[in-house]
């Protein structure tokens, strides 16, 4: 039999969190709200010293509009009032002032969190909220016009959303989702997911419902033991049901026993409750062991049920779970560990997700110099620190403003034929490249600066046995090279013998890329005229061998037309 509390009035503070990375919790109220007037606000103001990554005025603004996107709904007549700025840091303080405030010397909560908001509330409501940022291992921005980093407008937007009430949600993309990634703005917008829940919480076509300044307290006149269906219970009591009936109760326990005709039953908080009645006979199980009618959970677990099947568990450790399972929000508040796993996130060296959430013990590095090779746009990709040392292939880096991250290694990558060759970003003077199997075609570079003009197009080495592909022809460039160019015929003494390959099919089998894009990274292609003793040399050795075969070529050709 379990006991669901109906009413408790007491002075509660709320803590929330955002995260790099975090397990979606289920969609849930926090358990309290403001109480607003008509025409009311909630005042809040800003610390007068805000995040050292950005100019004061854009942070300020990027604040402002987190608050903003909440009071600006139609259905919700919850709305914040800009009141200044002060010189107030405190956090987590019942002192009437709600504030805005960054850590950059130093930070004493986790170093994943973001931004904590801190809510307290009595009976009528909130009181007092207040929201810190961790300026002291993140890198903040207003990402698309102060810099890259971790988004303020998007951060403070899902903060204020916890400061009105609201707790995460389990829908991906929404403002109230618990984690989110470098450079991520989709916070900025609510969902319709946020939307709904703002307006459940306040709901008006506009105006706050018109209430007392100083609403009367509400004072029970039920007893032990009588119905609470339609009256409040005397204080300290409360309200329980047992699936029937509704009457006021007690706690209880091994050394507060229940009055006569009354027996200690199990809460689904863990607490006791007395009930009407003599204590069935239940046997006891443990963690993961089936529960319900006549079988309770062992002490400190409680009984759940995921629809099909009803269980004991208990609370996450430090938001883990055994295997199998997965850290689920409780409606009331908390966390139990539940049956099933939750979608897999990405591993070491995978692209992270939209929402920044990597595997445990990763975080999302957003790296500079891993960029699509379609738009340029930059690939967060789940990274760790370096601790004993990074992988084959990776190296240790020093992030900013402490920390280090284990960063790919630049390389030329796998391209195809016709992709625009590779620059190096580390070393723009270097020759742009096209990995082991191709050879870059067509680059060029400004003569005075040897600023790159042209990156060229990678191409393929040809001959009549390996066949260039579909609408591209074997040109020689040299007596001893020859290479694919695109919308030619292959010339006379270097004609295909077979049937041309499809270009789709060649990039496909040469170079293994269908995963989508990768990093373009650091590679020299050699060829056979390719000293590499420095950059103006290797242009003018590069120019001099092509002028070399075309005359050859030009020769031999000449020879051939006097034969005719």
């Amino acid at each position: 039999m379990r006991f669901i509390p109906m009413n408790a009035l007491k002075l509660t503070i709320l803590v929330t969190c955002f995260f790099h990375s975090s397990l979606a919790l289920a969609y849930n109220f926090t358990g309290s709200k403001w109480t607003l007037n008509t025409g009311g606000s909630v005042p809040y103001k800003a610390n007068s010293s805000l995040s050292g990554d950005l100019a004061d005025s854009d942070c300020l603004a990027a604040i402002q509009r987190g608050f903003q996107v909440w009071t600006d709904l139609s259905c919700s007549y919850m709305a914040w009032n800009y009141t200044g700025r002060t010189q107030i840091v405190a956090w987590g303080v019942s002192d009437g002032e709600n504030v805005v405030s960054w850590r950059e010397d130093s930070w004493d909560d986790s170093a994943a969190a973001l931004a904590i908001t801190s809510s307290i509330f009595n009976f009528q409501g909130f009181i007092d909220t207040d929201i810190k940022y961790n300026g002291f291992h993140h890198r903040w921005a207003v990402v698309g016009s102060q810099g890259t980093g971790t988004d303020v407008e998007s951060v403070t937007a899902h903060e204020v959303g916890h400061a009105i009430g609201l707790d995460h949600t389990n829908v991906s993309g929404s403002t109230m989702w618990p984690s989110t990634g470098p450079n991520d703005t989709s916070a900025r917008t609510l969902g319709q997911d946020d939307i709904d829940g703002a307006c459940a919480l306040y709901p008006s076509g506009g105006e706050a419902p018109v209430v007392p300044d100083e609403p009367p307290p509400q004072e029970g006149t039920a007893n032990f033991g009588e119905s609470c269906a339609q009256e409040l219970c005397v204080d300290p009591l409360f309200c329980v049901s047992d699936g029937m009936d509704q009457f006021c109760s007690q706690n209880c326990d091994s050394t507060t026993p229940c009055p006569n005709n009354y027996y200690c039953a199990q809460l689904s908080s863990g607490n006791g409750a007395c009930a009407p009645g003599m204590a069935p006979e239940v046997e006891r199980v443990g963690f993961n062991e089936p529960c319900g009618e006549q079988i309770a959970c062992e002490a400190g677990l409680i009984c759940i049920s995921d629809g099909d099947e009803s269980y004991c568990s208990g609370p996450c450790n430090q938001g883990l779970c055994p295997e199998g399972m997965q850290c689920a929000g409780l409606q009331g508040g908390g966390d139990v560990c539940a049956r099933g796993t939750a979608t897999p996130a990405p591993e070491f060296g995978q692209l992270c997700e939209e929402s920044g959430r990597c595997a445990e013990g990763l975080f999302c590095l957003n790296d500079p110099l891993y960029v699509s090779e379609v738009n340029g746009e930059l690939l967060p990709y789940c990274s760790k620190e370096c601790g004993n040392g990074c992988p084959q292939g990776y190296r240790c880096v020093d992030l900013e403003p402490s920390g280090d991250a284990c960063q790919k290694i630049p390389s030329a990558g796998e391209r195809g034929i016709g992709d625009e060759c590779w620059q190096n970003p580390e070393d723009p003077f270097a020759e742009p490249s096209c990995g082991e199997d191709l050879r870059c075609s067509g680059s060029r570079r400004d003569p005075n600066t040897q600023e790159l003009i042209e990156p060229g197009i990678c191409t393929m080495s040809c001959n009549i046995d390996s066949c260039c592909p579909q609408g591209w022809g074997c040109a020689g460039v040299t007596p001893f090279l020859a290479l694919c160019v695109e919308g030619t015929n292959d010339d006379e003494a270097l004609e295909c013998s077979g049937e041309k390959p499809s270009l789709e099919s060649l990039n496909r089998n040469g170079n293994e890329n269908e995963s989508g894009p990768a990093l373009v990274m650091e590679a020299n292609a050699e060829d056979s005229c390719s000293t590499g003793i420095n950059h103006q040399s290797r242009n003018f050795l590069h120019l001099f061998c092509l002028f070399v075969g075309l005359m050859v070529l030009f020769r031999i050709r000449l020879k051939q037309s006097e034969h005719n």
